[in-house]
């Protein structure tokens, strides 16, 4: 994310990542932050996300999830506490021609914000094929 992102608590919330470094099948959608499998390109994908919170002091819990579509494929929970909180989740999917990428967000924390800017590389998500 190039700016933070708020959204709502206890309710799983789609991570909107907005700018892309690298992407050369142009496969990843800035608007609404999702990566779809290009035509002709199934396979194994290796994904992985990075989720800083810009909210200090907090002592919670917070999911991340990998949805394909409607369908969540995994998931990581982690206690956060103390100053710009970060959560890490990654997986390897198997996915076909088409299928969409989403990464959500799960907390109970009060006025959740993912933090992000310029060049600094604080809520991320990378993901390449690993194979046919």
């Amino acid at each position: 994310r190039t700016s933070t992102q708020s959204f709502s608590a206890n309710s799983n919330s789609d991570v909107q990542f907005n700018a892309t470094m690298f992407d050369s099948d142009s496969a990843f959608n800035t608007s609404n932050g999702k990566f779809t499998v290009p035509s002709g390109k199934g396979g194994k994908y290796s994904f992985t996300t990075s989720l800083r919170l810009n909210n200090s002091g907090v002592n919670t819990s917070v999911a991340i999830y990998f949805f394909v579509g409607s369908s969540e494929k995994s998931f990581s929970n982690k206690i956060v506490g103390g100053d710009y909180p970060t959560v890490l989740h990654s997986d390897i999917l198997s996915l076909s021609a088409g299928n969409e990428v989403i990464v959500k967000i799960y907390t109970a924390l009060s006025s959740p914000i993912l933090d992000g800017g310029g060049a600094a590389l604080y809520t991320t998500f990378e993901g390449f094929k690993l194979a046919e």
